[in-house]
């Protein structure tokens, strides 16, 4: 068996190579002597070009297998121990000792009031972008969640993750919405070890209670996307790459770069942390001589700094790959939404948008703990250089990194990209208080618990606050929207070779519930293909002044059943939704 696995690695190793460095008329008159009809059209120079650094990086793993194996069969045990060492060291320095029980107590009591201050929007509506998700993406086959990138709406692994729950548990909204609630319930955790890792527990119990009650948070929670998720990856980065700076584990660096993949493999939109987290770390390395110290050297350490940099390139490369080869590389990168917007229309827009994202964050907050959270970051870079146990204030990369970027690639920065600039700035304003509150403890001489239980009181007053208004809020919003409602009604009426047509930003979740309501895929699937159309019901939202029956007949007409508007009578009214029924003449 040994063997036989070692031929077939070699024969894996010299064909991938053989691929990779060979022209394309050689491996497309290969390919074509393989196929049933002797052409394999799908197999394009555009493709093998895409193809050439996967088949030669796993020609050479495959390769260096086989020979590691033969020649040196010691190494692969040695490495497997090595890994596994590192894993033990990550658990022990993060694992709670026997005496701080009652810190991690804490800790489940924050994450429980995470989950349970989240648990009343699980059932809201859905809206736009999560419907699109579900029907665009993860109700189709694995495959095409993991290749179609016709629209930047799939956010690939959080997709993954919803195809995956949504086909054990069904399609229910809180099913859908389940990996962003693990995300932004497991934030809170996050949040806890940063700031205690960069500062002390008070910092971090206070970071955790304001990741557990801020109200973009927990909505967001219960937001069927991947930005919680990508504010889980992004505040984990964090965590780790603190322990790296002094700790030269393999194990860790390994999971700083899997972490980094997932972030990108969620949204690309994970270069604007994950750039920050290494430029942080670089900068870390010039003021922190113990760095330098720990890994024998600054070389070494800028060698494995740019090593695990390059490995989570290579990692997010292997995990597009099939986006690539089934959308290409232009739906990535020369997507409309990743266009770089012209200098005259930029400035004014980031501003549009930040004043957006602002206003977002303040959403459902007092305005006097809005002020109190922008004093904690100011009072954090006040006491940084005597609270915080690293040296470079990571607001200085954050900038520098993110003001380069927008300037290099001057996106439409929506709001919700900055959630997890969100979430680093609550654990920087939980900082400012907790160093705030142990230098006046200082000066005015008082017990050393008092800061403590200052915290834990204002930890017990943000609880009071958040708990009647998530269940308020919670409650108004899980009634059946009109999406909802008017599928319901369309469900009851319509026969199987019916159709519903809708427009704009009221499509996706009106299909969405048509499946809830037992209805059809192919009601509003390739409606252009159709041969036949018994009748079909198309919906006008009144409310929006470029939607008209007129306007949306207008988009049927290259159909191969073009609907006809003198065929279209109007049936009845769900605010704020004109139904019209259709019909063979």
């Amino acid at each position: 068996m040994r063997r036989i696995l070692a031929l077939s690695g070699l024969i894996i190793g010299l064909g991938g190579m053989f691929i990779a460095l060979a022209g394309f008329p050689l491996v497309r008159s290969l390919m074509d002597s393989l196929a049933a009809d002797g052409a394999m059209e799908a197999f394009t120079p555009q493709r093998h070009l895409l193809l050439r650094p996967a088949l030669g990086l796993a020609a050479l793993t495959a390769l260096l297998l086989v020979w590691m194996d033969d020649r040196k069969p010691h190494w692969l045990g040695r490495g497997i121990r090595f890994l596994k060492a590192g894993w033990d060291d990550l658990r022990a320095a993060f694992r709670p000792a026997a005496a701080e029980r009652g810190e991690w107590l804490r800790l489940g009591f924050l994450i429980l009031l995470a989950f349970v201050l989240r648990i009343p929007f699980l059932d809201q509506p859905l809206g736009h972008d999560e419907a699109y998700t579900y029907i665009g993406f993860a109700r189709r086959s694995l495959w095409a969640v993991i290749s179609d990138y016709h629209l930047p709406n799939n956010h690939v692994f959080h997709t993954l993750l919803v195809h995956i729950v949504t086909r054990l548990l069904g399609n229910a909204p809180a099913v859908m919405r389940l990996p962003a609630f693990a995300g932004g319930v497991l934030s809170v955790a996050a949040a806890y070890a940063l700031g205690r890792i960069w500062y002390n527990r008070r910092a971090g119990w206070l970071a955790a209670g304001l990741i557990a009650v801020t109200p973009l948070l927990v909505g967001g929670s219960a937001d069927g996307r991947g930005y919680t998720l990508l504010a889980l990856f992004s505040l984990l980065g964090w965590v780790l790459a603190t322990y790296l700076k002094t700790n030269p584990n393999w194990t860790g660096w390994l999971g700083l770069t899997v972490l980094g993949a997932l972030g990108f493999y969620t949204v690309p939109v994970m270069l604007y942390p994950w750039g920050a987290v290494y430029l942080w770390m670089f900068l870390s390395l010039w003021v922190e001589p113990q760095i330098s110290a720990a890994y024998g050297g600054s070389r070494r350490y800028l060698l494995v700094l740019f090593l695990s940099g390059l490995l989570t390139g290579i990692w997010v490369y292997f995990l597009y790959l099939p986006v690539l080869l089934v959308s290409g590389a232009q739906s990535l990168f020369s997507n409309p939404f990743v266009q770089p917007l012209g200098w005259d229309v930029f400035w004014p827009t980031l501003w549009t948008r930040l004043n957006e994202t602002w206003h977002e964050w303040q959403m459902d907050v007092p305005v006097l703990l809005s002020a109190l959270a922008v004093l904690g970051v100011v009072l954090e870079a006040i006491f940084h250089w005597r609270a915080s146990r690293q040296r470079v204030p990571v607001l200085l990369p954050v900038s520098l990194w993110v003001g380069f970027l927008l300037i290099v690639q001057r996106p439409n920065a929506w709001r919700k990209i900055w959630l997890w600039l969100l979430v680093l700035l609550l654990v920087l304003a939980a900082a400012g208080w907790a160093a705030f509150l142990d230098w006046l403890r200082r000066r005015r001489a008082w017990h050393p618990a008092a800061a403590q239980l200052l915290v834990q009181g204002v930890l017990v007053a943000l609880l009071l606050l958040a708990l009647p208004w998530a269940w308020q809020r919670g409650s108004r919003l899980a009634v059946p929207a009109a999406a909802e409602r008017t599928a319901d009604w369309i469900a009851a009426r319509l026969d199987e070779q019916g159709a519903v047509v809708a427009d704009g930003m009221d499509a996706p979740p009106l299909w969405y519930y048509l499946l809830r309501a037992g209805g059809e895929a192919a009601w509003f699937d390739k409606l252009n293909q159709r041969e036949t159309i018994s009748q079909a019901y198309v919906v006008v939202n009144a409310q929006d002044p470029q939607q008209s029956l007129e306007s949306i007949i207008r988009t049927t007409a290259n159909w191969r059943k073009p609907l006809e508007e003198q065929n279209c009578r109007f049936e009845t009214e769900i605010e704020p939704y004109r139904i019209y029924r259709c019909s063979d003449p």
